[in-house]
């Protein structure tokens, strides 16, 4: 306590010096506040998502592929058509082999927003475009947004794996599961080991899962090359991104989870509640896979 109560004085010299500061750190607090909430909402709501590149070495691979990850769109009735248009413009730029959604694209009944959900018949990717649900997907018709993603060309991995063929070669196995949440209202519930059933053991393994936690629930009974995630955000605004390590085993990135498997979680190329970044950037992810 004595030191707490000389602490002003050492600062300002006087009480009087000190109690006139006061207001003025007030403002100055008020302000950067104001400031971070503006430039956050232009940072959520406004400003392109980053296209990030990341390259990385797979075993067994026998030519390079590019897997373009567009994850938590959360396309509800605020939602733009003009911002979906300029997703789907640099998804398609990029020239990606394969183009994955890592769950919780769709967060609205699909009859309000299903112009929009027709937009993404516009991705284009040489392979293919694969999806996963969220846990978002599930508190709406989530039958009707699955069939209304296949009448779009987009093939839906629940719970199960699609084989990519090259000129008659199996080249990659992708597998989806459904999300945990799943689990909660008893409507298809995620099942790792079904998923990986149609899988190759020669060729690499992709999987797609909406939480970055399915990593806890892998044995080694099959190797995961990648695993790709969302549902982070990337904490979408500092500092509750350290909260996310309460569920999460990441909050955003590349990261080794066992010798030689990875997994990757993108930052969400949407925002969820309010459009306001700090701290993380909307993403699309470009990942180069190369052979090892």
């Amino acid at each position: 306590m004595y030191y707490c109560s000389i602490l002003p004085l050492a600062l300002f010299g006087s009480k009087s010096q000190y109690y006139s500061f006061v207001p003025y750190a007030k403002t100055i607090t008020i302000s950067f506040v104001i400031i971070g909430i503006f430039y956050g909402f232009y940072n959520g709501f406004f400003k392109e998502p980053k296209l990030q590149r990341i390259s990385l070495n797979i075993s067994n691979l026998s030519q390079e592929l590019k897997v373009l990850q567009i994850s938590d769109l959360h396309i509800n009735t605020l939602t733009r058509m003009q911002t979906l248009k300029q997703i789907i413009q640099i998804s398609n730029r990029a020239n990606p082999d394969i183009i994955v959604l890592t769950g919780d694209i769709i967060d609205a009944k699909s009859h309000f927003i299903e112009e929009k959900i027709n937009l993404l018949k516009n991705l284009k990717a040489k392979y293919g475009v694969y999806y996963v649900l969220g846990n978002h997907e599930y508190l709406y018709d989530i039958d009707t947004i699955l069939n209304k993603l296949k009448e779009n060309h987009i093939t839906i991995l629940n719970n199960t794996s699609s084989i990519i063929t090259i000129n008659n070669k199996p080249v990659i196995n992708i597998i989806g599961i459904t999300d945990f949440f799943g689990n909660q209202v008893n409507y298809l519930k995620p099942n790792i080991k079904q998923a990986i059933l149609k899988g190759m053991p020669k060729i690499p393994n992709l999987l797609l899962s909406h939480q970055p936690k399915v990593i806890y629930f892998l044995d080694n009974s099959s190797k995961i090359d990648l695993v790709l995630s969302g549902h982070t955000h990337g904490g979408q605004i500092f500092p509750f991104n350290f909260l996310v390590l309460l569920e999460q085993p990441y909050i955003k990135g590349l990261h080794e989870f066992k010798p030689q498997e990875y997994i990757y979680i993108n930052q969400g190329t949407g925002t969820w509640g309010a459009p306001i970044r700090v701290g993380t950037n909307s993403e699309i992810t470009l990942i180069t896979l190369q052979p090892k």
